[in-house]
C-alpha cells in the first residue's frame, strides 16, 4: 500500500502544476494581449475560451495569470489586476449578480488598490445590495433581454428600493464607467465554471458581461463548454443560442487540443506509479496492445486521464495487484470508468464472455471455435448474433463498434467478435488472465471489499497532515468509484479524534460532501454529516459552533445544513439557510424530513425562503391537512419568517398552477386573515 503522502497525489482535478501540454505558448500570448490591449474609448472586451469539460481551461487560465504576473512584477504602475468569481459557489440563483458585485467591489476596496478603484467599489457595494434586495420581485429575477426598457423598469424599482444610494441604476453605472475610465489599469474578470451553472443562471451570467457591468476597462475571460453553453441559451433566445453567444464573444479562443502523445505519457507514468511495474520493460508487446485498443481512443483530455486514474488506484489497492493480469485489470478498468453499462454486463454474464468447462478437458464459449462465414446460421449460438447486432453496440454507442469487438477479443479471445475465436488455453489459468473461469471473479472483487480500502483514507482525518485538497481528492475518487455514500459512513470512526488545529478546515470539507453525492444518496449522506458535525459542536463547543454559523452563509450543502440545525437546536442568526435548497430534488428531502419530524415551524420557515419555483410545485402537490399545520404553526413564527411565507403563497395563488389548484380559496383565506 502507498503511503498517506503521495497515495493521492497524481489524483486531483484541479489546476495542473506542469505544463505537460505543451501549451506555454498559447498562454503566453494571451497573457500578452491582456497587458497589451487596449482602445480609443477604453470600452471593454469579452474573451471566451471554448473547451470541453477536462480539456484544461482552468490551467491555461492560471498559467496566463502567472505569466502576466511575471511580467509586470517590477512594473511600478501595474496595467492591469485579476478578479476571479466563480458563480457556482452560490447556490442561490438570484443572488449571482449581486454576490458579483459584491466580489468586485471587495477587491477594488483592498488597501492596496488607488484611491480611484476605491470610490468604484463603493458604488458597486451600492449595486450590489440593490440586488439582493430585489431577489424577492419575481419581475426581476429572471433577466430578459438587454434592452432599453428593461433596464429603465429597473432602474426604477432599483430607485425605491435601494436606499443605500439616491439615483438610479443608470446613474451608478455611468458614475462606475467615469471612475474606471479615467484609470489608468485594467481590470481582468475570470467567471469560471459557467458551463455547470442551470439555464436560467447561465443567462444571468451573460446578461451580466453584455448589460449589467459592461464597465469601461473592463476585460472578461470566460472559459466555458461551447456546446453546453449554447444549449442552456437556446431555451430563452428561441433557438438562437450560438448566434446570441457569437453577439457577446468579442474574442474567442478555443483551447488546443490535447496531442495524443502528451495524453499517454501521463496515462504512462500514473499506472506505472499505481501499479509499481515499468512496463517498458515488462508486458511490453501486451501493453502497447492493450493501450491502442482501449485508451488511445477513449481518453480525450486530462479529466479522462484522472479518471481512469482515480479507479485504477482505488481498485488495484483494493486487491493489492495480486491474483489478476495487469494488462487485463488495466482493460477492463477501462471499460469500468468508459463504459461502465457493459461493463456491468461482463460482470453479470460470466458464461457468455468465459464460458464454462462441460469436461475436463472442454470449455463451452460464446461461440463455436471455427470461423463462421458471413451469412451462415447461428442457430446453435442465437445469442451471439444478439451482441453482435444489438446489446454491444447499443452499450458502447459512443465508440466506433468494431474498436470495442476488439478490446473484448483481446479479453476474451474465445468470443471472437471481431477475429477469429481461439481454443481456451489452459495457460491463461496460469498467467490469471479475465478469460479463465478460475480468475474471472477475482477482476470484480474490489466490488465487495470495502474493508480493504486503504487505512490512509481514513487516518487522513485525524493526521497532522490533513489538507482541504487530498481530503478533496479522496471524496472525488470514491464518488467516481460509487462508493460515497459507504465511505461517509465509515468515517464515525474517526470524527471524535479530530486534532482542533484541523477543526475549521474539516468541518468546510465535511459540508461539502452533499455537492459530490448522487441525487439518490444526498438523503443519508446529509443525515451522516449533520451527526458528525453536532458531535463536533458537542466536542469543541463554540469553535465549532461559530464555523458552523460562518458555512451558514455561504455553503451550498442545503440538506446537510437544515438538518445540522434541525437535529441539534442551535439555530444560526437567521433562517436563510433554507434558501439553500435550489433543487426540486433536494427541496423534496426537505420537505420528507420535516414531515418526518412533524416539524411544522421549520416548514413555515423553509417555505418562506424556498425559490417561488420550487414552492409552487410542493404546494400543487401537498395536501391539505399538512397546509393547515403549516397555517397553525405560523402564528407563533417572527413575522419575517411568516412576511416570506405569505409572500410566496401570493405569487402562488396568482401563478398558472395556483388559479387551478382546489387549495387555492383555503390559501386566499389565510393570506387575507394575516396580510
Amino acid at each position: 500500500m502507498e503511503n498517506l503522502e503521495n497515495s493521492h497525489s497524481t489524483l486531483s482535478d484541479g489546476i495542473a502544476k506542469t505544463d505537460k501540454l505543451n501549451r506555454k505558448d498559447f498562454c503566453n500570448n494571451l497573457g500578452d494581449l491582456l497587458i497589451n490591449y487596449t482602445n480609443e474609448d477604453k470600452d471593454g472586451l469579452v474573451i471566451g475560451l471554448y473547451g470541453e469539460w477536462g480539456s484544461g481551461k482552468s490551467t491555461i487560465i492560471d498559467m496566463t495569470k502567472n505569466y502576466v504576473d511575471k511580467q509586470i512584477k517590477d512594473l511600478k504602475e501595474k496595467p492591469l489586476i485579476f478578479v476571479e468569481f466563480n458563480p457556482w459557489y452560490f447556490s442561490d440563483h438570484d443572488l449571482l449578480i449581486s454576490k458579483f458585485f459584491e466580489k468586485l467591489s471587495l477587491e477594488l476596496g483592498r488597501k492596496d488598490q488607488s484611491k480611484v478603484f476605491g470610490e468604484a467599489s463603493k458604488l458597486l457595494n451600492n449595486l450590489s445590495k440593490g440586488f439582493a434586495y430585489l431577489r424577492y420581485i419575481p419581475a426581476i429575477s429572471e433577466f430578459g433581454k438587454c434592452a432599453g426598457d428593461l433596464l429603465s423598469g429597473f432602474s426604477e424599482l432599483f430607485n425605491k428600493i435601494s436606499e443605500e444610494y439616491s439615483g438610479d441604476f443608470e446613474a451608478v453605472k455611468k458614475d462606475i464607467d467615469k471612475l474606471l475610465e479615467n484609470q489608468n489599469q485594467k481590470i481582468v474578470v475570470i467567471i469560471d465554471d459557467i458551463d455547470r451553472l442551470n439555464s436560467a443562471e447561465v443567462r444571468q451570467i451573460f446578461q451580466l458581461v453584455k448589460c449589467l457591468a459592461d464597465f469601461k476597462n473592463v476585460i472578461y475571460i470566460l472559459p466555458f463548454d461551447q456546446k453546453i453553453v449554447s444549449k442552456a441559451l437556446e431555451k430563452s433566445q428561441e433557438g438562437y443560442g450560438e448566434q446570441y453567444l457569437e453577439k457577446i464573444i468579442q474574442l474567442p479562443l478555443t483551447v488546443p487540443l490535447a496531442h495524443k502523445i502528451a495524453l499517454k505519457t501521463m496515462i504512462d507514468e500514473g499506472i506505472e506509479k499505481i501499479t509499481k511495474i515499468d512496463f517498458k520493460k515488462e508486458y511490453v508487446r501486451d501493453y502497447s496492445k492493450a493501450y491502442q485498443k482501449s485508451l488511445f481512443y477513449m481518453v480525450k483530455n486530462v479529466r479522462d486521464v484522472k479518471r481512469f486514474l482515480n479507479i485504477l488506484r482505488i481498485n488495484w489497492n483494493l486487491i493489492d495487484g495480486k491474483n489478476v493480469y495487469p494488462i487485463d485489470f488495466i482493460l477492463i478498468t477501462a471499460i469500468q470508468v468508459f463504459i461502465p453499462k457493459l461493463y456491468d454486463l461482463i460482470k453479470h454474464t460470466k458464461l457468455d464472455f468465459v464460458g464454462h468447462y462441460s469436461t475436463e478437458l472442454d470449455i463451452l464459449t460464446p461461440r463455436t471455435k471455427h470461423y463462421i462465414e458471413p451469412g451462415s446460421s447461428y442457430a446453435d449460438q442465437p445469442y451471439y448474433n444478439r451482441y453482435i447486432s444489438e446489446i454491444i453496440p447499443k452499450l458502447a454507442q459512443n465508440y466506433d463498434k468494431w474498436n470495442v469487438y476488439d478490446l473484448l477479443d483481446m479479453l476474451f479471445p474465445t468470443v471472437g467478435l471481431n477475429s477469429l475465436s481461439v481454443t481456451y488455453d489452459p495457460i491463461w489459468g496460469d498467467t490469471k488472465r479475465i478469460a479463465s473461469e478460475v480468475h474471472f471473479e477475482n477482476y470484480f472483487l474490489f466490488e465487495n471489499s470495502e474493508s480493504l480500502v486503504p487505512n490512509n483514507c481514513f487516518e487522513l482525518l485525524i493526521s497532522n497532515d490533513f489538507s482541504k485538497t487530498k481530503f478533496t481528492n479522496i471524496l472525488q475518487n470514491f464518488a467516481d468509484a460509487d462508493k460515497l455514500k459507504w465511505y461517509v459512513y465509515e468515517l464515525e470512526k474517526y470524527i471524535g479524534r479530530i486534532r482542533p488545529e484541523n477543526l475549521n478546515t474539516i468541518m468546510e470539507s465535511l459540508m461539502e460532501i452533499e455537492m459530490y453525492s448522487k441525487p439518490e444518496d444526498i438523503n443519508g449522506i446529509s443525515e451522516k454529516i449533520a451527526v458528525y458535525m453536532n458531535e463536533l459542536v458537542v466536542k469543541h463547543k463554540d469553535d465549532a459552533r461559530n464555523k458552523l454559523y460562518e458555512l451558514t452563509e455561504y455553503s451550498g450543502s442545503g440538506c446537510t445544513l437544515v438538518k445540522i440545525y434541525e437535529d441539534s437546536g442551535i439555530k444560526p442568526p437567521n433562517y436563510n439557510y433554507f434558501s439553500k435548497i435550489n433543487t426540486f430534488n433536494k427541496a423534496e428531502i426537505v420537505l420528507n424530513y420535516l414531515t418526518y419530524r412533524e416539524n411544522y415551524g421549520g416548514m413555515v420557515s423553509f417555505f418562506g425562503y424556498t425559490h417561488p419555483v420550487i414552492f409552487n410545485k410542493l404546494i400543487a402537490e401537498m395536501d391539505e391537512k399538512k397546509l393547515s399545520k403549516i397555517f397553525e404553526a405560523s402564528k407563533s413564527m417572527p413575522n419575517n419568517a411568516k412576511g416570506h411565507l405569505l409572500n410566496n403563497f401570493k405569487l402562488f395563488i396568482e401563478s398558472v398552477d395556483g388559479r387551478e389548484d382546489i387549495k387555492r380559496p383555503k390559501i386566499a383565506k389565510f393570506i387575507n386573515q394575516h396580510h
